[in-house]
């Protein structure tokens, strides 16, 4: 067996008096015992955080703040349970707010022009204190005059006036004509907006940093001529490290002058060169490589990773060669010619294997394989020529500038109008302007020209443009309904849907999803339905899916099919079985029990069977007929009420009756002076 004590809540000495006794109470956990739901726990938290947790009896207390009080003390919760403050409505002040903190003062201490800021008490009185609200947290109070209210905090100016200090998070005040924000939680820079930013990690850990001296990395911030970034790897130290393939590598001995890498090895740029993976010294000015042979540019030049003099040789590649250019040599297809009969010009134009010569400055212009006369232009759309002056190339395709200064797919079009009306330009081509242009379906409309697009299509021009599905209509003069549009008649605002079709509110019902028509006569609020029927409920009655005309307004009711004269007949039923109608034998002590009549001042039905009526307040329990006065039935278990008690104030509380008046029930259980107690009504 496990026996669990429950420790006590201690409270100030104003609380004293209203505390469970200590211990609470003891609860023995036995094997099968069911769950007690009446048990609840108090959790509160200290100034770190821990949580704390003290289970108590919800039947009889309440929890505020940590605190366990009785209900029925004079105290109420000024909060929540977990940040609330116990407080005794008569002699204090509740200041709470909607997160669930509160704290209650003395009436006597919020007297004339006291009030709450938040959970805080403030002196509304000549403007000395304020009320600082914000998003993260309470309310506070602060002092106008002296600081700046920051998202519920009041922080120190930090400038002579007032009016120039501007919140930096919700910890911090700064000069922004001579200081800046940068990451807007608290941290100051001496310097304006345009010289800081703010650094963050992928963590969201922000720093703030100068752009003149300083640079972010990755949330790191290093200083410019110092430290340097490592790709996607971290910030490193110039002499000290240096970056091979975003990874940091160490310079042994440190070395400021070593600041690139070579095959994982760290060298210095001003005195070596790296060739494919080799580090050679920089010799005779022989700064670039030539596969692993270092050169020097000015002298030779590198052509298939062969070196050939510009001095004698050449100064351009064709292919893996050097070659002279415009000294009538010339580059075609990775091969050297020299203007001659064979080679008629200085240049080639090659489509396939087809390849011929002509002169760049002579009479004839090659766009992308074909020749064609120079004077048609002096630039290539596609392979034919153009003058960029008059034409536009779009798409390959030549048009004129006279039709558009820019392209829509293989169209030329103006985007504006001095009437600040716009083309669009959609799958289909351009079109405009419109005030307001969009596309549909590929092809351009106005938005706000009363069109709009349903299912890809334009439709409109239209008053109230809607959708219909995917069918565009008028609204203000037809109304849809499913997927179909009905005409409104005369504009007519009281026509509705009703399923997939249209009905008038004014001559008809929508009844189970059809169209109903009133009776002739029946305004809409008089009308009813009967299944998928409308009937007038002043003159008619709906009696099981059939509609009945009434004979008289006052006693016709209903029974199954049937209209009956309620002052003369009964009606009787039972589950399952069709309504019987009867005359009434006794009057209006007629009454039912299933489907037979009778006297209700001699018979008693209990659980559908008839019995003589003995008491005058008869009342079943489980098909016994029992005196209410004397008697309780509690889930069909019949209790004596006890002498001392008035019946009316014997109730059940599960499976046992309690007092009302000296006891309480919660839960299933009986409580007696805020203890559980197996003391019923009937002991009284």
């Amino acid at each position: 067996m496990i026996t669990l004590l429950v420790a006590s809540c201690f409270l100030s000495s104003a609380f004293a008096q209203v505390l469970l006794p200590e211990p609470v109470f003891a609860v023995v956990i036995l094997p099968g015992i069911a769950y007690e739901p009446e048990l609840s726990e108090c959790i509160t938290y200290d100034e770190n955080g821990t949580e704390s947790r003290i289970t108590y009896d919800s039947c009889v207390s309440f929890c505020c703040g940590g605190a366990i009080l009785l209900k029925n003390s004079s105290y109420k919760c000024c909060g929540s349970e977990a940040h609330g403050d116990p407080y005794v409505p008569s002699d204090d002040i509740c200041c709470e707010w909607w997160t669930g903190y509160g704290k209650s003062y003395p009436k006597s201490e919020m007297t004339g022009s006291y009030g709450c800021c938040g959970i805080e008490r403030i002196n509304w009185s000549g403007g000395h204190q304020g009320c600082c609200y914000g998003h993260g947290g309470l309310p506070s109070v602060f002092t106008p005059s002296k600081e700046k209210c920051c998202d519920t905090k009041g922080i120190p100016f930090s400038t002579p006036h007032r009016w120039q200090s501007q919140c930096c998070g919700d910890t911090a005040t700064f000069n922004p004509q001579l200081q800046s924000c940068p990451c807007k939680n608290g941290q100051v820079i001496s310097a304006p907006s345009s010289k800081t930013a703010c650094c963050e990690t992928p963590e969201g850990a922000q720093t703030a940093y100068d752009v003149d001296t300083q640079f972010c990395c990755l949330g790191e911030v290093g200083t410019i001529g110092v430290d340097f970034c490592c790709g996607d790897s971290r910030l490193g130290t110039t002499g000290e490290q240096v970056c091979c393939d975003d990874v940091l590598v160490p310079v042994d001995p440190p070395n400021k002058n070593v600041t690139a890498c070579c095959d994982g090895v760290g060298y210095d740029p001003s005195i070596n060169i790296c060739c494919k993976g080799n580090v050679v010294p920089i010799e005779e000015g022989a700064n670039k490589c030539c596969g692993v042979i270092p050169y020097n540019p000015l002298k030779s030049i590198c052509c298939g990773e062969s070196l050939w003099s510009t001095e004698t040789e050449g100064t351009e590649c064709c292919g893996a060669e050097a070659f002279f250019p415009n000294t009538g040599s010339f580059c075609c297809q990775h091969v050297v010619y020299t203007t001659s009969a064979q080679a008629p010009g200085d240049a080639c134009c090659v489509s396939g294997d087809v390849v011929q010569f002509y002169f760049k400055d002579g009479d004839q212009i090659c766009c992308n394989g074909v020749l064609s006369d120079r004077t048609l232009g002096e630039d290539c759309c596609g392979v034919s020529p153009y003058s960029k002056k008059s034409q536009i190339c779009c798409d390959g395709v030549i048009g004129s500038k006279l039709k558009g200064n820019t392209c829509c797919h293989d169209q030329p079009y103006f985007p504006s109008y001095q009437n600040k009306n716009r083309t669009i330009c959609c799958e289909k081509g351009p079109y405009g302007p419109f005030k307001t242009p969009s596309c549909c379906g590929g092809v351009g409309f106005d938005i706000e020209g009363g069109t709009l697009c349903c299912g890809g299509k334009v439709y409109g021009r239209f008053s109230w443009p809607s959708c219909c599905v995917d069918v565009g209509y008028d609204a203000k003069t037809h109304i849809c309904c499913g997927s179909t549009v009905y005409g409104k008649p005369h504009e007519s605002s009281a026509l509705s849907c009703c399923g997939t079709e249209a009905y008038d509110r004014t001559t008809q019902l929508c009844c189970e999803g059809y169209n109903a028509t009133l009776p002739a006569g029946t305004p809409p609020s008089r009308g009813a339905c009967c299944g998928v029927d409308a009937y007038n409920i002043d003159s008619q009655l709906c009696c099981g899916g059939v509609i009945r005309n009434k004979s008289d307004d006052v006693n016709d009711k209903c029974c199954g099919h049937q209209v009956y004269d309620n002052s003369t007949q009964i009606c009787c039923s039972e589950d399952g079985e069709e309504p019987v109608l009867f005359d009434r034998q006794f009057g209006e002590e007629s009454k039912c029990c299933g489907i037979e009549q009778y006297n209700d001042t001699a018979e008693f039905c209990c659980d559908g069977y008839l019995r003589p009526k003995e008491f005058v307040d008869s009342a079943c329990c489980a098909g016994v007929v029992y005196d209410r006065k004397k008697n309780i039935c509690c889930r069909f278990y019949l209790q004596k009420i006890g002498p001392n008690v008035p019946f009316d104030f014997a109730s059940c509380c599960g499976g046992k009756c309690y007092y009302r008046d000296k006891q309480t029930c919660c839960r299933d259980n009986i409580y007696m002076d805020n203890a559980k107690t197996n003391v019923t009504c009937s002991d009284f």
